[in-house]
């Protein structure tokens, strides 16, 4: 499981409610909140984004795109693009040299 912490701002000059949404991946994602978030001028708020990796081989990727739409004003929106990698674990034995 990969967590992305992401910050929204409304930099604007009203209370606004920004519709969240995710789009373009493959692999199991979520957003917290799924819901529409309401911010005041100024304020910001943490958004989750959270990517559950399937088993698979090593260098495997997806990419989900993470959208906020005003609600005052549908033509302001922005978009991010998030890469997900999957990679290989390498498990090293210990030795330890036996002290005579």
């Amino acid at each position: 499981v990969l967590r992305y912490r992401l910050t929204l701002t409304n930099t604007g000059a009203y209370t606004d409610a920004y519709q969240l949404s995710l789009a373009g991946n493959l692999w199991e994602t979520t957003l917290d909140p799924t819901r529409t978030l309401p911010l005041a001028p100024g304020e910001a708020s943490t958004v989750w984004v959270t990517v559950h990796i399937p088993a698979g081989p090593a260098g495997e990727s997806d990419a989900a795109t993470v959208r906020a739409v005003s609600g005052w004003t549908p033509l302001v929106r922005r978009e991010l693009v998030l890469r997900s990698l999957r990679v290989g674990r390498i498990y090293l034995p210990v030795v330890q040299k036996r002290q005579e």
